[in-house]
């Protein structure tokens, strides 16, 4: 598993468009690869008032975008190719178009 993780925001932050995720590495010959986009609230945020559900924010994670694939229809759904072992690979995930605001001071 690799993560990536921004220092806080200084400023709002708004993406929108597509959003490609490349990967090139040796992979296993079978894998699985899945990309998300989360924004993490910080842990002192401050909950919605008035707050008749209890809801707590401080730690929240929203998740954005999520794809998965497997490794071996990276490049067609109809011919699927195993990785070749010791190779490195590029492999493109496609998501969905994002529309979102992340907030300065969140990560």
């Amino acid at each position: 598993m690799l993560a990536y993780e921004s220092d806080p925001l200084e400023s709002d932050l708004i993406v929108s468009g597509p959003i490609i995720a490349t990967f090139s590495s040796q992979l296993p010959h079978r894998c699985r690869l899945i990309v998300k986009v989360i924004d993490v609230f910080p842990d002192d945020e401050k909950n919605p008032d008035p707050n008749p559900n209890s809801i707590e924010l401080g730690g929240y994670q929203r998740l954005i975008r999520f794809e998965m694939m497997r490794g071996k229809f990276r490049n067609s759904c109809e011919k699927p190719e195993p990785f070749t072992p010791g190779q490195v690979t590029e492999v493109k995930i496609n998501l969905n178009d994002i529309d979102h605001k992340f907030l300065k001071g969140i990560k």
